[in-house]
């Protein structure tokens, strides 16, 4: 009988222990999904600030909740976002991490913005052809930013492909490891 009861005891807590373990699992996902997330940076386009293989800290939140929608569906219709306001807008010098504009989902980049909605903005650009400069003034769309590098000389940014869709933001860095 005492053998017995130290055979249930032994299973409760095992029992236990499982039952924390997949607590653990799913909270721990819950959070990643919806709320915080590790990126690894992959390339140099923001040196000096982040450096290749610095780990940085993505608050996701305030972008919205994220529902996933059919899997099967083309890349552009991957991820649907809830309707509610931000809990805290993006803003000018924000560093971002989000899905790239050519519409692949498995392509990260990260970038400082420097444009919200609305703002008139200058830059210039040299036509390579003829390394003749030009000087490019823009207004950014209402859902959309402008983008760009730190490393200016190396960075593919808004420059390049143009402004940057709200859908394929996934979140502002909020530390840097």
């Amino acid at each position: 009988m005492c053998h017995e009861k130290k055979e249930k005891s032994l299973l409760t807590i095992i029992g236990i222990i499982v039952l924390g373990i997949l607590i653990s699992f799913i909270l721990s996902l819950f959070i990643r999904f919806f709320f915080l997330d590790f990126f690894i940076i992959e390339h140099n386009s923001m040196v000096p600030s982040l450096n290749q293989g610095d780990i940085v800290l993505v608050e996701k939140f305030s972008m919205g909740i994220i529902k996933p929608i059919n899997l099967f569906n083309s890349a552009k219709n991957y991820l649907q976002r809830y309707n509610f306001t931000p809990i805290r807008n993006l803003r000018k010098n924000d560093i971002i991490v989000f899905y790239s504009p050519d519409n692949s989902k498995k392509n990260l980049l990260i970038k400082r913005i420097m444009g919200i909605p609305k703002d008139k903005l200058e830059y210039e650009s040299i036509i390579e052809q003829n390394f003749k400069k030009t000087i490019n003034k823009i207004i950014v769309p209402q859902n959309m930013y402008f983008v760009v590098g730190d490393n200016l000389a190396i960075s593919e940014d808004s420059r390049k492909w143009g402004f940057l869709s709200t859908e394929k933001i996934i979140g502002r860095v909020i530390y840097k490891f």
